[in-house]
């Protein structure tokens, strides 16, 4: 999980299998976050808002259609880690 700009584990320290409904097999693993790890997110969501709200909404349009531009260059890789 990312939170808080940092690759992280739940405090739960269990994982959940990640299934291909096509196929039923497993494909990968996932943390399998719990409350603690919901509310950190929140907690780290709400002290990052200042700081992005600060930005002003034509900034953060720009960043937006970076990520977006930057998701399609990777279009093909990602669908194929997700149909995998």
């Amino acid at each position: 999980m990312l939170i808080a700009g940092e690759l992280t584990e739940s405090a739960s320290g269990e994982w959940l299998s990640a299934i291909n409904p096509a196929t039923e097999e497993v494909i990968g693993y996932v943390p399998a976050g719990n409350v603690e790890d919901v509310n950190r997110a929140a907690q780290a969501a709400k002290a990052a808002y200042p700081a992005w709200n600060a930005l002003g909404v034509e900034r953060r349009g720009e960043l937006l259609r970076e990520v977006a531009r930057r998701l399609q260059e990777r279009a093909d890789e990602i669908l194929e880690v997700e149909v995998c």
